[in-house]
């Protein structure tokens, strides 16, 4: 009797290029994948000339995904990427980002319509950073009821797509997230050498209490409001300080902001044990502006993160929960400024927040992303066998 063998079926992911910070992911779902009976190709074009000088781009191992041509039109507002036909017609499933800029979304959504393909988006759904109903916004209202499935990246995501009518029993919600489990190991391993040597290097006393700004500078993190409301934070608690770290457009308003202010430090971009030993001698994170995937830096670090409720966050601001593992403010300066001085002065509270954190960082992690990705394809694979 012939040995019976096991089908296996494809999944074909298309990205527009591959960041450092989505290897470990990729990594791992193929693996989770693999075990399933599933070969999974990731397909990514090359980066645009603003995405270069980012040096944060990388090509996958060859068992895994490969590059395709790509080409950006109209001053990179479209990207024209085309996989080999080959590529499409094995594919059981394509899992594309929904973007309008992504042309090949296009005659992929007209295959998926005619039965041809089973095609699945994945993303934020909405641009949260968007205000009005632009046009760009209205066509892509139009296509997130579109496709076969949708791997939504947070739960308000799910609950958008299935208020404009997507079947709520065909979106499955990753939890969008990044591995953080090394930056966990540094700032867990820091020593008191360290945290003081640091402390020292940015003219930070043993009894100076810390406040951590970390992300880019630029105008949507709203760091004029933060500099304001740590302003206020200092005359109550003289000993407060602020320390900001990252690089961007409003760099130099930055600095000349420290040369007026002595509760201000910037200590520029920092990366590896340098950031952990700032994570670790803070006592809390400070975004008043918008928040992303840098609330899992928050996390891992068991630090509670405060931000204000009116700013145009990106979906993984719904990972913060109030008075759970960080505080969400509504108001204005001087309600974040009380916020800040609510944890300066409740041993309490200050814990309680921590172990929230902790306790989330087990819950978004990179892990548990390819957990929910790994079950949303297979289901996906299961309700395509059932249609045949």
């Amino acid at each position: 009797m012939a040995k019976e063998t096991r089908t296996v079926r494809r999944v074909i992911i298309i990205k527009t290029l591959v960041k450092q910070y989505r290897l470990v992911f990729f990594q791992k779902l193929f693996e989770e994948l693999r075990l399933e009976g599933v070969a999974l190709t990731v397909l990514y074009g090359s980066p645009s000339q603003a995405e270069k000088k980012k040096s944060d781009n990388v090509n996958l191992p060859a068992e895994i995904g490969h590059a395709i041509p790509s080409k950006y039109l109209w001053g990179d507002r479209l990207l024209l990427q085309w996989p080999s036909l080959e590529n499409i017609v094995t594919a059981d499933l394509i899992i594309v980002v929904n973007a309008n800029r992504n042309l090949i979304n296009f005659p992929l959504m007209l295959l998926s319509r005619l039965g041809l393909k089973r095609v699945a988006f994945w993303g934020h759904g909405a641009n949260h950073q968007r205000i009005g109903n632009s046009f760009s916004e209205a066509i892509k209202r139009f296509l997130v009821v579109q496709p076969d499935w949708w791997f939504a990246y947070t739960e308000q995501t799910a609950a958008y797509l299935a208020a404009v009518g997507f079947d709520a029993s065909r979106i499955t919600t990753i939890n969008n997230a990044i591995d953080t489990s090394d930056f966990a190991r540094e700032v867990g391993a820091m020593s008191i050498d360290e945290i003081i040597l640091m402390r020292k290097k940015l003219g930070l006393r043993e009894t100076d209490r810390v406040g951590l700004y970390c992300g880019s500078l630029y105008p949507e993190k709203r760091l004029p409001f933060l500099l304001k409301a740590a302003e206020l934070v200092a005359k109550e608690a003289p000993n407060f300080r602020l320390l900001i770290i990252g690089s961007g457009v409003e760099e130099k308003w930055v600095r000349e902001a420290c040369d007026r202010h002595d509760f201000l430090r910037y200590a520029g971009s920092l990366f590896g044990t340098d950031k952990a030993i700032c994570y670790r001698m803070a006592e809390m994170v400070v975004n008043p502006g918008l928040v992303g995937l840098a609330v899992l830096d928050s996390f891992a670090a068991a630090v509670p993160l405060l931000t204000m409720a009116d700013s145009l966050h990106s979906p993984e601001f719904s990972y913060v929960e109030s008075g759970v593992n960080g505080l969400v403010v509504e108001g204005n300066e001087s309600d974040f400024a009380k916020a800040v001085l609510s944890i300066l002065e409740d041993a309490e509270l200050a814990l309680h927040l921590r172990i929230g954190a902790a306790k989330s960082a087990k819950l978004y992690s990179v892990e548990k992303m390819v957990e929910h990705t790994k079950e949303g394809v297979l289901r996906c694979l299961k309700s395509l066998v059932s249609q045949r």
